[in-house]
């Protein structure tokens, strides 16, 4: 299994994701906590005393079926503890703890060269790259993938660098040392300067997907990735900040014209749709007709009586 060698994480217990993350669960599994009595366990509300009211698990629209754990109304998870606990974990152990959750922020994605496990940067720690690294967890990580695939099993997938071109596990590695030294690389007051190191990965990147490269043999692909590599490495100047061209300006502009337009068109339509709207139905055409037969009568007296 594949690894990121200076990838670091160790749950912090935060909680974040116990109130972000939608929790999936099998039929078989929601079955089973209820066996077990996790509904003792669940609160339906932010108050901890406000018990039980409804089944913790719910169906999820669109994907039967899986169901989910129910949110609180504060949108938080209903196993989460006032300590941020997960109380499934606290009385039954981690084992027994939904998949989702123990995967969490892992990643695993099968391709024709092996395993490559990956993390989530929805996770604050995984951000801050605090606590063990991840070959140092690789037992436990494969543990998880054992217990992934087995529920979730999926085809190896090729990974691409745009839609159609693969790129090879040494070549992803490399790729991936190399955006990571352009981020790092300190400015003239020693810190990174993330404004042009962002224009050095994006510059090298861009080089990498033109149209003429990726339409080299893999061999020669793989040797002109080394070669741009050390050339992007080595140079000291950030790529200058360029104008758009006048072909990009003109497509610009062609797209703000047909978008505009399609709101004018939108705005007529809706102004029609509103006058159809107002027009008499059948219910009140009798009271209108009325009221107009009122006035024409009150018009004609007018005339009558006028001196002639």
């Amino acid at each position: 299994m594949l690894f990121s060698e200076d990838q670091r994480f160790t749950c912090a217990q935060c909680g974040r994701c116990c109130r972000r993350t939608t929790v999936p669960i099998t039929a078989g599994d929601a079955e089973a906590y209820r066996k077990a009595g996790v509904v003792r366990w669940f609160q339906d509300g932010t108050d901890v005393a406000s018990g039980v009211t409804r089944d913790p698990f719910e169906p999820i629209p669109g994907h039967a079926p899986l169901l989910r754990i129910r949110k609180r109304a504060d949108g938080a998870c209903g196993f989460l503890s006032p300590e941020g606990l997960c109380r499934i974990h606290e009385h039954m152990g981690a084992d027994r703890k939904p998949l989702a959750c123990r995967l969490f922020p892992f990643r695993f994605h099968s391709t024709d060269e092996g395993e490559i496990a990956t993390v989530s940067f929805a996770c604050p720690t995984v951000i801050a790259n605090a606590g063990a690294t991840l070959p140092s967890q690789a037992r436990e990580l494969r543990a998880l993938h054992a217990a992934w695939t087995r529920a979730m099993p999926e085809p190896p997938a090729a990974i691409e660098l745009v839609r159609g071109h693969a790129l090879t596990g040494a070549t992803l590695a490399g790729l991936r040392g190399v955006l990571g030294e352009l981020i790092d690389r300190p400015g003239p007051d020693g810190r990174p300067d993330l404004s042009a190191n962002l224009r050095r990965a994006a510059a090298f990147l861009e080089d990498l997907s033109r149209h003429r490269v990726l339409r080299l043999a893999p061999d020669a692909f793989a040797s002109y990735f080394d070669l741009m590599s050390r050339h992007a490495l080595a140079n000291e100047q950030p790529p200058s900040t360029r104008q758009a061209s006048r072909l990009a300006r003109l497509l610009f502009r062609g797209l703000v014209a047909i978008a505009g337009h399609r709101i004018l068109l939108l705005r007529r339509h809706s102004c029609r749709r509103d006058r159809r709207a107002r027009r008499p139905t059948p219910a009140t055409r009798p009271r209108i007709d009325q009221r107009l037969g009122s006035e024409t009568d009150h018009q004609e007296v007018d005339r009558a009586g006028r001196p002639g």
